[in-house]
């Protein structure tokens, strides 16, 4: 494989092992998204859904005034706190 034209005759041994390797995760990568469901993520379960009832929640609201060069954000957190002490901060 060594010739003129040949780009891999000319790197050291330690990086071809890299590039070897760099293209057998790529190649494997690329089947795993090729197979059926490779690319599909599983839904959230019921028990994950109720899990997740009354967590701490972030909601943000934002207007834009152009004609006064304005933002103004209005943010409410819902939080819940489950370590049972009193907490004077959030």
């Amino acid at each position: 494989m060594k010739g003129k034209g040949c780009i891999i005759g000319k790197v050291p041994v330690q990086k071809k092992h890299l590039a070897v390797f760099f293209a057998f995760v790529l190649a494997l990568f690329g089947l795993c998204l090729l197979l059926p469901g490779g690319n599909q993520f599983p839904g959230s379960s019921a028990l994950l859904q109720k899990a997740a009832e009354g967590l701490t929640s972030y909601d943000l609201i934002l207007r834009l005034d152009d004609g006064a060069d304005t933002l103004a954000i209005s943010q409410t957190v819902d939080y819940r706190n489950d370590t049972g002490d009193a907490l004077s901060t959030l």
